[in-house]
């Protein structure tokens, strides 16, 4: 039997041990297998292995063990320097600081997203890939309070987006406007606020259609801002469209805000 074969049978074997049926300790399972074969083909400090480690690490943050899974990506991370820099390098930061910024780490995101920047930069058939990352990039930099940083990420983003033609329900402007109006919120200036909101909303309402429920999200964050500046009649106009649209669709995430909007309605 070939070692290709015993491979894959000891995994399918290690599979059905973590438990059949059990899918993500199955796929934990199989890439701690393909780990343990990198590791022994390969010295401590190759960057081959970085890959098998952020396999696993992949695997732990489904199963929430997220401390366990940033503690292999951060060794996969090291590693990684050893890499080309490619696309493939970039692609791979990107992912990551994706998910430190979604597990509020944004300090870590910074750090990947900024690496990866550069090279994103150089990849001009694929412009989506830059408009992404750099808005990424601003908003790690505006969940640390960098607001200079983060307003010039988000401004390089639309830039950026903007000097090409957009496909038919494009949303990626919208999303950066509101990116740019949460760092003028954050710097007390609620005119540009309002200005980049309104903005936005008819982006994603020429988008999407004006009854899309993330519509109703930027209805909501200009209502806010009409609160704010004492203009409480026009923010209730708003936050009745929102309602309206939300009540079009179910789920937790848009319940959770329609009640949010009643709440600040009373």
């Amino acid at each position: 039997m070939s070692d290709g074969i015993c491979g894959t049978a000891l995994r399918e074997a290690q599979l059905l041990q973590a438990g059949a049926g059990d899918r993500k300790k199955g796929a934990l399972v199989l890439a701690q297998a393909e780990l343990a074969e990198a590791e022994k083909r390969h010295a401590p400090t190759s960057p081959q292995l970085a890959r098998p480690l952020l396999a696993v690490a992949a695997a732990l943050h489904d199963l929430d063990c997220h401390e366990e899974a940033d503690g292999l990506e951060d060794r996969a991370i090291a590693l990684m320097r050893q890499w080309p820099v490619d696309e493939a390098l970039a692609s791979e930061l990107y992912n990551l600081g994706l998910g430190r910024l979604w597990r509020k780490r944004p300090s870590s995101a910074v750090d990947l997203l900024a690496w990866a920047a550069p090279v994103a930069r150089q990849l001009p058939a694929k412009p989506w890939f830059l408009d992404g990352l750099l808005k990424a990039l601003g908003d790690a930099h505006r969940d640390l309070g960098q607001w200079d940083q983060a307003r010039a990420a988000f401004e390089e983003a639309l830039s950026a987006a903007r000097s090409r033609p957009q496909p038919a329900g494009w949303i990626g402007g919208a999303l950066i406007l509101r990116g740019l109006a949460s760092v003028a919120i954050g710097r007390g200036d609620l005119p540009a606020a309002e200005s980049l909101l309104r903005e936005a909303l008819a982006e994603e309402s020429k988008a999407q259609g004006e009854g899309y429920w993330e519509v109703a999200e930027v209805l909501d964050e200009l209502a806010q801002v009409l609160r704010s500046r004492g203009d409480v009649e026009g923010a209730l106009m708003l936050e009745g469209q929102a309602l309206e649209i939300l009540a079009k669709y179910q789920g937790p995430r848009f319940e959770q805000l329609a009640q949010a909007l009643r709440a600040r309605r009373r």
